[in-house]
C-alpha cells in the first residue's frame, strides 16, 4: 500500500516538474503571430500617409516625409533567439512643389512677403508650403520683354547700355498717377494737336525701341 502511494506520488512530481518545465519555456519563447497589445493596437494615419517602417518608406517612395512623431505599429523582426520591435510611423511621398515654387515655412515666407504659389497651400513638408519664386528684373528671350519684380512704386524696364549690345533690364520708377511714360516723339504729336503737356517726374520711366528715354 505504501508502495502504491509512494509511486503515485513520484509520478504526480514528475508531471508537476513536467509541466512547470513546459510553461517556463513557453513564456520565455516568442510566439511570432502573436503580436503584443501595443503592437496589435491600430493607429490610423492621416490622409495620404502609410504606416511604414523606414526600409519600406524607403523602398516604396525613395524621397518621402514623415507625417506623424509617434509610431502608427510595430513590426516584429525575429534575429536568432531575439525578437526585435521595428517602429513603424506614418509616412508619404514628398511632394515637390511645382516650376517657379520654392517649399518655404510658412512663417518665413510671409516675413519676405511671397505668395503662394498657384494660389493654394500646397504642402511640400512638415510644415512647408510652396511659395512662389519672386523673380529678378531681367530680360526674357522667350518672351522678348523685361519681366520680374520690383519695388513698390517701381516697373522693370529696359535700359540703354553704351558698352554693351546685350538688353539691359532694370527698376525704373513708376509714372505717378494722371501721368503717362511717353517719348518726346510723343509729346511732340499732342504739342502739334495743341496739347501742352509737363514732365511729373525727372527720371526715365522707360526708353524708345532705339534706347531713347521716355
Amino acid at each position: 500500500m505504501a508502495s502504491r502511494r509512494f509511486t503515485h506520488w513520484l509520478v504526480a512530481s514528475v508531471l508537476l516538474v513536467l509541466l512547470v518545465s513546459t510553461l517556463g519555456t513557453a513564456l520565455e519563447q516568442p510566439r511570432i503571430g502573436k503580436f503584443p497589445k501595443e503592437v496589435n493596437k491600430p493607429q490610423i494615419c492621416p490622409r495620404g500617409c502609410y504606416c511604414l517602417t523606414e526600409e519600406e518608406a524607403k523602398e516604396k517612395f525613395r524621397d518621402y516625409t514623415r507625417c506623424t512623431e509617434e509610431p502608427c505599429g510595430y513590426e516584429l523582426v525575429r534575429e536568432g533567439k531575439e525578437v526585435k520591435r521595428i517602429p513603424k510611423y506614418c509616412f508619404r511621398p514628398t511632394q515637390k512643389c511645382p516650376s517657379g515654387c520654392n517649399c518655404l515655412p510658412e512663417e518665413f515666407a510671409k516675413e519676405m512677403g511671397l505668395e503662394l504659389c498657384m494660389g493654394e497651400r500646397i504642402k511640400c513638408d512638415e510644415n512647408r508650403y510652396c511659395f512662389k519664386i519672386r523673380e529678378k528684373c531681367h530680360y526674357d528671350p522667350q518672351r522678348q520683354r523685361c519681366i520680374g519684380d520690383c519695388p513698390s512704386g517701381e516697373v522693370c524696364r529696359e535700359v540703354p547700355s553704351a558698352v554693351s549690345r546685350e538688353i539691359i533690364c532694370k527698376c525704373v520708377p513708376i509714372c505717378p498717377e494722371d501721368c503717362k511714360c511717353l517719348s518726346e516723339e510723343e509729346v511732340k504729336k499732342y504739342k502739334e494737336e495743341g496739347l501742352e503737356l509737363e514732365r511729373c517726374k525727372a527720371e526715365p520711366c522707360g526708353y524708345t525701341e532705339t534706347q531713347e528715354p521716355k
